[in-house]
């Protein structure tokens, strides 16, 4: 038995070579044409390679092996910018076995893009082609390792897919199975399979790939078995759209972001309980919690103190009974934590109990899709990568404080059910983004000094946002996209750094008692075919940048553009740079046309001292169409 070490993990192979029984109809030495020796060989011929290096773009179209005498010994190279090393394809089914060599340095990105997809990967298997790879490595190919697709069938047994632009992928209708094989290192992602491919994965692993293990999506199908998904930079597992996947005895550890997660209620994924451990989050999204292990079983305790009882917040987590409370006291907790069953997680106070990730980890804690009854109270959650909460279940946060995070503060999927109070999100790239169908309530709470946008509601999501504050932010305070549904009532849009409030798309909303002031441009924008109704507000001293002062900058108090509907009521517009409201027209000296909508101003609303630039003709308040 022989053992080869390959960046950081070893592959042992077995004594004899496997698939050797055939002798070799035909050796070609490395200063010889490997292409040729093809084309003149006869279906079923066993061409051997001795040691060296072949520099060609590599075409089987007919049933054969290739042989070499060992990864590290016959190597299969490269040759022409954008295409793979080796095409394998079978207009007509075909086998092909590629063993004991190396397929590597695959240069540049794809030579014919879609439909065709001719890229710089390292081995492709097309058509009806089944296809062998037997003791190979397929290392630091620009594109993939290894790309199926049509009805292409292969198999990967003993080999290492390693250092490539991403390790192995599948599309349309090819059925890739690995065993006993390494993904590993890849730039991107290790495993990826999309519209009905099918992947299966045995006693394999897909390891410290720089994106997610493994991923599924379309009406794709995954099955593993023993499988070891370790130290990805994102995900182990990722399931989209219809995806279905068989999840068996493996294990999930030290993942970035979710050991496990999918997206869709679509997905169908079951398995037995799997191991997992040091993840951001163990599960994310629509996975039913029995997929994982539990760190230690549950007892009937209702009461959980930590660190006093445990130290590991997930052990306490798994321990306590439904409808309990765990204690955090006073301090920082390094860690992340996956809850699905009602509980009560309560801190010291949000500037007392900080639970922090660990250094360039993507999600400090996950409320999955089944969780209900879930409280967070009197925390402080600080510092992920990407975003600090991930909620697509029910749960109320109360005297929290979200902050320092690389993507989204607080990220409501799904059907998520998330009522906010007395807490502050603040300095994220993104304070809040709710999406899919969620829910948000928001009441007295900032969202302060995020460096993009407070707060996101997109898609179908609705929120109401009560006595809330939404300022210093680096561009606008809230920006309501889809058809969402969104309500401010005596809440505070004011010095952002773009706008108060951006709709867009069919977006309705509603602002009542509300104040929208000293943003650096407009107070309100509206777009596309959304519906706004602005109700005994303020909107006020809007255009605060120096840009402002220009003939060619608006900064309106409100402005309306395409066909939005906007209708103002008992409000107090004063003292904006430009117009006090405005429609996207020519009249009001925009460049063009570009409102067809609906722009109305009831008798009782105040528009007064407005065009602070006088830049319009006096008195500047209001242009409609």
């Amino acid at each position: 038995m022989r053992k080869i070490t390959l960046m950081g993990f070893i592959l042992i192979v077995g004594g004899g070579v496997f698939g050797s029984g055939q002798p070799c109809t035909v050796t070609v030495p490395a200063n010889e044409s490997l292409q040729k020796a093809i084309d003149a060989a006869a279906p079923g011929a066993v061409i051997c390679l001795a040691n060296g290096t072949w520099a060609e773009h590599i075409a089987i179209k007919k049933s054969l092996t290739l042989r070499g005498e060992g990864s590290e010994k016959t190597v299969l190279k490269g040759a022409r910018e954008g295409y793979p090393v080796v095409s394998v394809e079978g207009t007509a089914e075909i086998e092909v076995v590629l063993e004991n060599l190396s397929v590597s340095e695959a240069k540049g990105f794809c030579a014919v893009s879609e439909p065709q997809w001719i890229c710089a990967d390292g081995v492709q298997a097309r058509g009806k082609a089944k296809l062998a790879l037997k003791n190979l490595r397929l290392l630091a190919n620009g594109w993939r390792g290894l790309f199926a697709r049509d009805e292409a069938r292969v198999q990967l047994a003993n080999t290492v897919v390693v250092g490539n632009g991403a390790g192995v992928f599948a599309t349309d209708s090819a059925h890739v199975s690995l065993q006993n094989s390494q993904v590993v290192a890849n730039d991107g992602v290790g495993v990826f399979a999309e519209s009905t491919a099918h992947i299966v994965m045995a006693n394999s692993q897909s390891a410290r790939n720089s994106w997610q293990g493994m991923i599924g999506v379309g009406n794709a199908q995954v099955t593993l078995s023993e499988v070891q998904l370790l130290e990805n930079g994102y995900d182990g597992l990722l399931l989209k759209d219809s995806a279905k996947a068989e999840v068996q005895r493996s294990v999930f550890r030290g993942n970035r972001s979710c050991g496990i997660e999918v997206f869709s209620e679509s997905v169908q994924i079951r398995g037995t309980p799997n191991a997992m451990e040091g993840n951001g989050s163990d599960l994310c999204g629509f996975v039913p919690a029995t997929l994982r292990q539990p760190l230690t079983p549950q007892t009937t305790r209702t009461q959980i103190a930590v660190p006093q009882d445990f130290k590991n917040l997930q052990e306490a987590v798994d321990a306590l009974a439904p409808g309990g409370t765990i204690t955090l006291a006073a301090g920082t907790y390094e860690t992340g934590v996956t809850l699905w069953k009602p509980l009560r997680l309560r801190g010291a106070g949000r500037t007392q109990t900080t639970l922090k990730a660990p250094t360039g980890y993507h999600v400090i804690l996950s409320i999955t899709a089944d969780a209900k009854e879930v409280v967070l109270e009197g925390l402080g959650i600080v510092g992920s990568a990407s975003d600090g909460i991930v909620a697509y279940g029910e749960s109320r946060f109360q005297d929290i404080q979200v902050s320092q995070h690389g993507r989204n503060g607080i990220h409501l999927r799904g059907r998520a059910n998330i009522t906010l109070s007395d807490s502050q999100i603040a300095a994220n790239v993104t304070g809040l983004t709710a999406e899919s169908a969620s829910r948000l309530v928001a009441e007295n709470s900032q969202f302060v000094r995020n460096v993009g946008v407070g707060l996101s509601v997109r898609g179908s999501a609705q929120a109401s946002l009560v006595n809330s504050v939404f300022s210093a932010n680096g561009d606008h305070g809230s920006q309501l996209e889809g058809a969402t549904i969104t309500t401010f009532h005596s809440s505070v849009l004011s010095e952002n750094g773009r706008g108060g409030l951006l709709v867009m798309g069919s977006a309705r909303v509603n602002l009542v008692n509300s104040q929208v002031t000293a943003n650096k441009f407009d107070g309100v924008w509206a777009r596309g075919s959304s519906s706004v109704e602005i109700r005994q507000s303020a909107i006020e001293n809007n255009g605060t940048d120096r840009s402002c002062a220009r003939a060619d900058q608006y900064c309106n108090g409100i402005e309306a553009w395409e066909r939005a509907q906007v209708s103002i009521i008992s409000t107090k517009i004063t003292n904006n740079a430009d117009w006090g409201v405005a429609a996207y027209l020519l009249k009001c000296g925009y460049a063009t046309d570009s409102f067809t909508g609906r722009l109305t101003v009831d008798a009782e609303s105040q528009i007064a001292n407005n065009n602070k630039t006088g830049n319009h003709p006096a008195p500047g308040n209001l242009c409609l169409p």
